[in-house]
C-alpha cells in the first residue's frame, strides 16, 4: 500500500485515478482549491485545500506522500486565447509545479516519484515527422509551456525523486474533454472534418492513461518525458469517418479553417495543427496498451454512455 496525493483529483483523469486507487486500497491524499466542491467523503481519502502559489498549507503533505500525482490546471480550449488566459493558463501549470517541488525540497521524507501532466503540444506542429520522446521541442505558446512546464517538474530530480512527464494527448472520455465537443455535431446530423483534415490527432483511451499512470509507479527505471498516446495517432479525416461510423452518422461536413480561426482564435491551432506522436518509451518498457485501436476505443466509451 503506498500514500498518493494528488492535485486536479476533480478533473476528468484525476477523477478516475481517484476511484482506481480507493478501489484498490491505497491511500490518498487529495489536494483541491476549493473545498466546497467536495461533495463525499471516501474512506482511505484525507482531503486538504492547498494553493498554486503558496506551499505552506501543504508543505507536509510531502512527508506523508509517497507519490505525489499532478494533474491540476486552467483548462486549455474552454476558452479564447487573451494574453491574460495565456498567463493563468501558464501559472496553473508551471508555478503550480514550482510549489509542487520547493515543498518537496522542504520536507524531510521525500516522495519516491512526481508523476505531472505535460502535452504532445511539447513537438509543434509536423504532419510529416513521427515524434518520439528523444525528438526536438516546437516553438509555439503551447510547446514553450510544455518545455516550461517539464523543466519546473524536472528540478525535483535534484533531490532524489523520480519525475515522470506524461505528454498526453487527446484524452478519450465520455465524461468530458475533447469528445463530446466532437460528438455533438455528429449527433445532430452535421458532423464532420475540421481544418483539411490531414492534421494528427493523438489520443489514449482515459483507461489507458489510468494504466499508465500506475505503470509508471511500478516501473521504476521509466522516468522524464514519456509520451502517453495510444501507438496509432490518426489524422483528422479518418477521426471524424471513424466517429461517424461509431455513431452511425455519416462524416459529410467540413469546417474550413479560415471559420475555424474566426470562431476560436488562436485556440484553433489545437483543432487545425497536430502532431504523429509514439509512444516508444512506454512500448519499450513492457507497457500494454487496452485500447490501441480507434474504433474500439471509441466503441467502448460510446456504448458505455
Amino acid at each position: 500500500m503506498k500514500t498518493f496525493a494528488i492535485t486536479g483529483a476533480t478533473g476528468l483523469v484525476g477523477s478516475l485515478l481517484h476511484k482506481k486507487l480507493v478501489s484498490e486500497k491505497q491511500n490518498v491524499i487529495v489536494l483541491t482549491r476549493d473545498l466546497s466542491k467536495i461533495r463525499e467523503n471516501i474512506t482511505g481519502t484525507k482531503y486538504l485545500r492547498w494553493d498554486t502559489y503558496d506551499n505552506s498549507l501543504w508543505k507536509n503533505v510531502m512527508n506523508e506522500a509517497d507519490v505525489v500525482v499532478h494533474l491540476a490546471g486552467t483548462p486549455i480550449i474552454e476558452k479564447r486565447w487573451t494574453e491574460e488566459r495565456k498567463k493563468t493558463i501558464y501559472e496553473s501549470r508551471v508555478k503550480s509545479t514550482q510549489v509542487i517541488v520547493d515543498a518537496i525540497a522542504c520536507s524531510e521524507k521525500k516522495p519516491e516519484l512526481l508523476i505531472v501532466s505535460s502535452g504532445v503540444n511539447y513537438y509543434g506542429s509536423n504532419w510529416e515527422e513521427i515524434f518520439t520522446e528523444e525528438s526536438h521541442a516546437g516553438n509555439d505558446f503551447m510547446a514553450n509551456l510544455a518545455i516550461d512546464w517539464e523543466n519546473a517538474a524536472a528540478e525535483v530530480e535534484k533531490f532524489g525523486v523520480r519525475r515522470v512527464s506524461l505528454r498526453t494527448g487527446m484524452v478519450l472520455s465520455s465524461r468530458g474533454g475533447a469528445l463530446p465537443k466532437f460528438q455533438l455535431p455528429f449527433k445532430l446530423f452535421v458532423g464532420g472534418i475540421i481544418g483539411s483534415g490531414k492534421q494528427f490527432i493523438p489520443w489514449i483511451h482515459e483507461e489507458d492513461f489510468i494504466d499508465i499512470i500506475m505503470f509508471a509507479v511500478s516501473k521504476r527505471k521509466l522516468n522524464g518525458a514519456v509520451n502517453a498516446v495510444s501507438p496509432q495517432s490518426v489524422r483528422m479525416n479518418e477521426f471524424c469517418k471513424t466517429l461517424g461510423k461509431v455513431m452511425k452518422r455519416k462524416s459529410w461536413t467540413k469546417a474550413p479553417e479560415f471559420l475555424v480561426k474566426l470562431v476560436l482564435g488562436e485556440v484553433s491551432s489545437l483543432l487545425l495543427e497536430g502532431q504523429n506522436v509514439y509512444p516508444k518509451k512506454l512500448l519499450d518498457a513492457g507497457f500494454k496498451f487496452g485500447y490501441s485501436d480507434l474504433e474500439d476505443a471509441l466503441r467502448s466509451i460510446i456504448n458505455s454512455e
